[in-house]
C-alpha cells in the first residue's frame, strides 16, 4: 500500500474508517523498538468537533500511522509490527484517577503526599532507602528529572534491554529490544549498582530500599515477560511504600501504596535516542485520559516541592539537560528538528 501509486491498495485496519481530510497528522517516532523509525500519526484533531463520528471536543483519537521519510533511519518504511503498535494502547483499560488505598484522590493532593512519604523515609532510613525504577519508553526528560528527584537512585532495565537495545531482529528495521529510549537511559547513567528490577527487588525484601517510584509503560509491540510482571508484584509488596506510575490500569498495579496516571505514546511531548545514537523528538498527537499527565510534569511537580522551580516545558527540561550531560552539549529542540541530531561516541553495549 505504500508503493501504491494511486492509492488502490489500501489497508484493512484503516479502510472506511475516516475521511482522511477529517485527520490531523502529527510528526513523531515510533516507540515499538530502539531503531525510532519516523512517522506521522494520523489522528482525530480537537479543533474539528463534531466532524468525526464519536469524537468529542475534549479527546482525541489515533487512526493510523505511516512512514516519514528519514534517510538516516527508516527510508520511507514501517514493519508492520511498528504501524500497528499504537492499537495497544487500547489493548488493557487506561488508568484515568490517581488513587491511594484504592480510594480516588487528585493528582496534585497525591504528589504532595508522595514527597512528605519520600522525605519521612529518607529520614528515618537514609538517603539509599529512596529509588526509582524507570522505563526505555520513558523520554529523556522524563528520565533526567527523575535522577534529579531521586538524587540518581534510578534505574531503568527491566530486563536485558542493555544487551538487545543494538542487536538486529532482521536485516531492515527492527531491533530485540522494544523499548525506544534505552539508549538515552544508558547515556543517563541509569544502569548503575541497583542492578534493574531484580536487583531493586532484592534490596526492597532485605529491606535495604523502603520506598520507591515505579514507571511502567507496557511494550507496544510483543509482550512484557511474566517474570517481569511477577517481580513487580513483589517488589511492591516488599516495599514500605510505593508509587506506581502506569498508563493502563493493570491488576499487580492496584497493589502499590498509590496509583498515578502518566500519559502515553503519542500522549507526550519530548525525546529518544535510538540505538545508533539519534536523537529524535516524539511528539504529543492528542492527550492524555482523564488526570494521567506525562511523566516529567510529575516530577517537575515534586522537584517544585523541595524548593526547585522547575519548568513542565520539555524543551526547557532538555536545554538545563544539555548542559549537564555532556553527550548533549549544544543541542536544543531547534537543532533536533524533524530529522533528528546524531550524537557524539556511542555508549559501549552492556553485556
Amino acid at each position: 500500500m505504500d508503493v501504491c501509486p494511486v492509492g488502490a491498495l489500501t489497508s484493512a485496519d484503516f479502510r472506511f474508517r475516516v475521511r482522511v481530510w477529517f485527520l490531523k497528522g502529527t510528526t513523531s517516532v515510533c516507540a515499538g523498538c530502539s531503531t525510532g523509525c519516523n512517522l506521522r500519526i494520523d489522528h482525530s484533531a480537537r479543533a474539528v468537533g463534531g466532524g468525526i463520528p464519536g469524537y468529542t471536543a475534549t479527546d482525541g483519537k489515533i487512526y493510523r500511522t505511516v512512514g516519514r521519510r528519514n534517510v538516516d533511519v527508516n527510508k520511507s518504511w514501517l514493519c508492520d509490527e511498528g504501524r500497528l503498535s499504537f492499537h495497544t494502547l487500547e489493548r488493557w483499560p487506561r488508568l484515568r484517577n490517581a488513587t491511594m488505598a484504592g480510594e480516588s484522590r487528585s493528582v496534585a493532593e497525591l504528589l504532595a503526599i508522595v514527597h512528605e512519604r519520600f522525605e519521612s523515609i529518607r529520614g528515618q532510613s537514609g538517603g539509599a532507602s529512596v529509588a526509582a525504577l524507570v522505563s526505555a519508553t520513558n523520554t529523556n526528560e522524563a528520565l533526567f528529572l527523575t535522577k534529579k528527584y531521586f538524587n540518581g537512585r534510578v534505574d531503568f532495565r527491566l530486563g536485558r534491554e542493555t544487551e538487545l537495545y543494538a542487536e538486529p531482529q532482521d536485516e531492515l528495521l527492527r531491533r530485540l529490544d522494544k523499548h525506544p529510549n534505552t539508549r538515552g537511559a544508558l547515556n543517563l547513567d541509569l544502569a548503575g549498582d541497583l542492578n534493574g528490577l531484580r536487583g531493586l527487588r532484592e534490596k526492597a525484601e532485605r529491606k535495604d530500599v523502603r520506598g520507591m517510584w515505579i514507571s511502567f509503560h507496557p511494550q507496544l509491540v510483543g509482550d512484557d515477560r511474566p517474570e517481569i510482571i511477577e517481580d513487580l508484584r513483589r517488589l511492591i509488596a516488599a516495599l514500605e511504600f510505593s508509587v506506581v506510575s502506569t498508563t493502563h490500569d493493570f491488576a499487580w498495579a492496584r497493589q502499590a501504596s498509590v496509583v498515578i496516571p502518566v500519559a502515553a505514546w503519542s500522549e507526550e511531548q519530548g525525546t529518544y535516542t535510538n540505538y545508533s545514537g539519534r536523537l529524535q523528538i516524539t511528539n504529543r498527537a492528542v492527550m492524555p485520559p482523564g488526570e494521567a499527565r506525562p511523566l516529567q510534569v510529575l516530577m517537575a511537580e515534586l522537584l517544585n516541592l523541595s524548593g526547585l522551580q522547575i519548568p513542565h516545558d520539555p524543551g526547557a527540561i532538555f536545554d538545563w539537560m544539555a548542559r549537564e550531560v555532556s553527550v548533549y552539549n549544544g543541542i536544543d529542540y531547534e537543532s533536533i528538528g524533524v530529522l533528528g541530531a546524531m550524537l557524539g561516541q556511542p555508549v559501549e553495549v552492556l553485556r
